[in-house]
């Protein structure tokens, strides 16, 4: 198992298609192209990281390193932490946990934040298992536009 940041430099049509083949929940967040891929990773803020063994895809992560108007330092925000269905509880989200809070020390992040449901038992236990987490409750209002 191994877990890289993904960048434009990277064969992103071959990611795309391996990402795309990977057995996922059924989100119907959309499909992995290497046009989608390539634009999301023109934005210098933006960052991902994919876990594979061999040319198979484990799992997937997405964040930002943002900042804040009052605040010197910048922080990593963490859009998605997603694990292939035949691959979860095996280490894989934990590894990019790491690689992503590697990736927010490299950029002097203060810190790095995610919001998960209260019911994601799974992401949770991950997530206070990480060193430095803290948990907080908070209301999150989703608008449709």
């Amino acid at each position: 198992m191994h877990v890289f940041e993904l960048t434009g430099d990277d064969d992103l049509a071959r990611w795309a298609g391996a990402i795309e083949a990977a057995r996922w929940g059924d989100d119907g967040e959309g499909t992995h192209t290497e046009a989608s891929l390539r634009a999301y990773l023109a934005d210098p803020t933006n960052v991902m990281v994919v876990c594979h063994r061999g040319c198979e895809v484990l799992g997937i992560a997405s964040a930002s390193v943002r900042r804040k108007p009052y605040a010197a330092a910048p922080w990593l925000y963490v859009d998605e932490v997603d694990t292939a269905l035949d691959h979860r509880r095996r280490g894989v989200a934990k590894a990019m946990m790491t690689t992503l809070l590697a990736i927010a020390a490299r950029h002097h992040c203060s810190e790095v934040w995610l919001g998960t449901e209260p019911d994601n038992v799974a992401a949770r236990g991950l997530y206070s298992g990480v060193p430095g987490a803290e948990e907080e409750m908070f209301v999150g209002h989703a608008f449709t536009i």
